[in-house]
């Protein structure tokens, strides 16, 4: 087998990958269409570390793949920006290719708010849900964790382990709903119903951290995970409308 000297790290090898730095021996050619194409579908689809062993792992123990990187056992996953970043484009496309704007999202009548203020809400709910899901995506992600960083503060997770966890968490729900919204557009022509959009995050989510945070007593871990997920809620349906609504009056 011809002995390759690798462009990244001068380490001499043969094979397809540098034993010192892990570059593919195809970067040392020069590049072409046909390159980069091979290269993208063996990041995606690669069993060993791609995205979809990456998403497939996640499905069956989320909590195996985030603690594994958290520990520093990263080589087999994508790296969990990525993941996310990934997670992002497609459901960003399926919206765009897939999705109908509806007014089948979920909307509450606050009692201590006017009609207006109200109506103004459900306005931003739509508009982020149906045209902003990716900037929506990245701040619920953001806000989920600091109340998971908040309520299990006492876990020896710090705030960037929790995020690894959230990027995966989140990353994995985008993509596993927007493939059954793939699916389901077709067989009713209407968008998945967001009840069970919920109802998916909420199980997902409870799922991976009741693992994750194995170590918290049981009756607590229930306890602290539905508090995440009604401050969640709120966040979304009240308090990013209103301050969306502050900023940027409708009239």
């Amino acid at each position: 087998m011809k002995i390759i000297t690798c462009n990244n790290c001068d380490f001499e090898f043969e094979g397809k990958f540098c034993p010192n730095c892990s570059q593919s021996q195809l970067a040392n050619y020069r590049l072409n269409f046909k390159g980069v194409i091979s290269e993208f579908f063996d990041t995606i689809f690669n069993f060993d570390k791609g995205l979809w062993y990456t998403f497939w792992n996640l499905l069956k123990q989320p909590h195996f793949v985030a603690q594994n990187f958290i520990e520093g056992k990263r080589k087999r996953f994508t790296s969990p920006v990525k993941y996310f970043v990934i997670s992002t484009i497609v459901q960003a496309l399926v919206a765009y290719l897939f999705l109908s704007d509806s007014t089948n999202i979920p909307t509450t009548e606050f009692f201590f708010l006017s009609e207006e203020t109200n109506q103004n809400i459900r306005y931003w709910g739509e508009l982020m849900t149906f045209d902003y899901p990716v900037i929506l995506g990245i701040i619920s992600t953001l806000v989920w964790t600091i109340l998971v960083y908040i309520l299990f503060r006492k876990s020896n997770y710090n705030f960037t382990e929790l995020l690894v966890s959230s990027l995966y968490f989140y990353g994995t729900i985008f993509i596993l709903i927007n493939l059954i919204s793939i699916a389901y557009k077709p067989l009713t022509n209407d968008n998945l119903p967001m009840s069970l959009v919920s109802f998916i995050g909420f199980a997902y989510m409870t799922f991976a951290y009741f693992h994750f945070f194995k170590r918290v007593n049981f009756v607590w871990r229930v306890i602290k995970i539905i508090i995440v997920f009604f401050g969640l809620f709120i966040f979304r349906m009240l308090v990013f409308p209103l301050i969306l609504d502050g900023l940027f009056p409708i009239n």
